[in-house]
C-alpha cells in the first residue's frame, strides 16, 4: 500500500499540475466522432476489476502462506524423554 502511495500521489499532483482532465474534456468535447468516452471508462472498469482481482489474490496468498507454517510439535513425554 505504501509503494502504491508512493505512485499514486506524483502521478495525481502532476495531473493536477498539467490540468490533464481539462485537457481530456477539451479532446472528448472536439473529437464527437471518436468516442474517446467510451475508452475512458473502460480504463476505468479495468482499473477497478484489477484492484478487486489484486485484493482477492493477496487474501488468497495470506491464507496459503498460513497453511504452510511449520506447526509447533506437540511434546513427547514419555518413555525417558
Amino acid at each position: 500500500m505504501i509503494v502504491i502511495g508512493l505512485i499514486a500521489l506524483p502521478v495525481y499532483l502532476s495531473a493536477l499540475w498539467f490540468n490533464v482532465l481539462d485537457r481530456l474534456f477539451e479532446l472528448t468535447s472536439q473529437h464527437k466522432n471518436h468516442e474517446f468516452d467510451w475508452i475512458i471508462v473502460l480504463v476505468v472498469v479495468l482499473g477497478l476489476t484489477a484492484k478487486i482481482f489484486s485484493i482477492r489474490r493477496v487474501i488468497d496468498l495470506r491464507r496459503a502462506d498460513l497453511e504452510l507454517e511449520p506447526r509447533p510439535r506437540p511434546a513427547r513425554h514419555g518413555r525417558g524423554n
